[in-house]
C-alpha cells in the first residue's frame, strides 16, 4: 500500500473531478429547463452578466430564478 502511483493517483482525482463537474452541470441545467430560466433568457437582448443581473423577469411567476441563475451566464 505504501507504493501508490502518483500519476494514477493524480489522473483519478482529475476523472472523479470530470465526472462531479459533468453531474452537477447537468442538474443545473434540468432545473434551468424546469424553473423556465432558459425561456426567459431566451426573450432577452444580449447583455454582460452585470446588465443581466438588473433585468426584471419577464412571463415567470418565478422571476427570482433568473437572478439566482444570472451569475452562471
Amino acid at each position: 500500500m505504501d507504493d501508490l502511483d502518483q500519476a494514477r493517483v493524480d489522473s483519478f482525482s482529475q476523472r472523479m473531478t470530470d465526472i462531479l463537474n459533468g453531474g452537477m452541470l447537468s442538474l443545473m441545467a434540468s432545473i434551468g429547463y424546469q424553473t423556465g430560466l432558459f425561456e426567459v433568457m431566451a426573450k432577452l437582448k444580449p447583455a454582460s452578466s452585470e446588465k443581466k443581473s438588473t433585468y426584471p423577469p419577464q412571463g415567470n411567476s418565478r422571476g427570482e430564478v433568473h437572478e439566482h441563475w444570472s451569475f452562471f451566464s
